[in-house]
């Protein structure tokens, strides 16, 4: 069950990965409206949107993580 109590503020380390997953999306979107077609090996706007969703995952996981531990 989960606490009752105030809720935890953000940490630097979820700051970190919210703020990583905000510049991969804004990215994304900038890639995807400017770059048309772009090379192969370009950072295309799937690749950014996989790694910032990627991220989000990790610090989401982290977030709950650190938020629901007993210490």
């Amino acid at each position: 069950m989960l606490p009752s109590g105030p809720k935890p503020p953000f940490l630097p380390i979820q700051r970190l990965f919210l703020l990583a997953l905000g510049t991969a999306f804004l990215f994304a979107l900038l890639s995807r409206l400017s770059l048309g077609d772009a090379p192969a090996d370009a950072w295309t706007w799937k690749k950014l949107l996989k790694i910032g969703l990627g991220l989000g995952f990790v610090g989401g996981s982290l977030w709950i993580y650190l938020a629901h531990r007993k210490t």
